[in-house]
This record gives structure tokens, C-alpha cells and sequence, in this order.
């Protein structure tokens, strides 16, 4: 998600992202208040430019969301770039 979207709980969505040089594995993670903490999707994976996630299932409507890929050596790293949206 790169800003405006409204993914809905416990949905599957493909989060795509794209990279340069030699970058074999990335982490991701999810924030649900503006990027003040992060929550890990995946600690590592290949970095095939894209990632199903099931959202989790909550209670809550969320609208500060934001997504980070970054490399798992520390060497890049990219975040959405406005908020979305995780509701019912």
C-alpha cells in the first residue's frame, strides 16, 4: 500500500515494493499509528518484490497505516508513503 488504500481484516492483499542491486532478502513490517511503533510481517524473505499478507483480525479501525520493506543486511529501506487504511 503506498497511501489511500482501505484493506479490510483478515483479507489477503499482495504488498509490492521494488528494488536495485543486490538485495537477496528483506524484512517487512506494519505500523498502525503513523510509524511510532512496527509490528513484523515477516522477519525475512525473498526479495521477490512482492508479499501476500493476511491483515490480522481486529476490532478496531485503523487509518495511520503504514507498510516498511527495507533490506535485512540494513542497507535500504522503504515505507509508504501516506497512510491507509485496516477496517472492517
Amino acid at each position: 500500500p503506498n497511501g489511500g488504500e482501505r484493506w479490510k481484516y483478515s483479507n489477503t492483499y499482495s504488498i509490492t515494493w521494488g528494488s536495485t542491486g543486490n538485495i537477496p532478502t528483506v524484512s517487512i513490517q506494519y505500523s498502525t499509528n503513523g510509524g511510532r511503533s512496527w509490528r513484523t510481517i515477516t522477519s525475512s524473505t525473498a526479495n521477490t518484490g512482492t508479499y501476500q499478507w493476511r491483515l490480522p483480525s481486529w476490532y478496531f479501525t485503523r487509518s495511520k497505516c503504514l507498510v516498511k520493506v527495507s533490506a535485512t543486511d540494513g542497507s535500504a529501506v522503504d515505507t509508504s508513503d501516506a497512510y491507509f487504511r485496516m477496517s472492517w
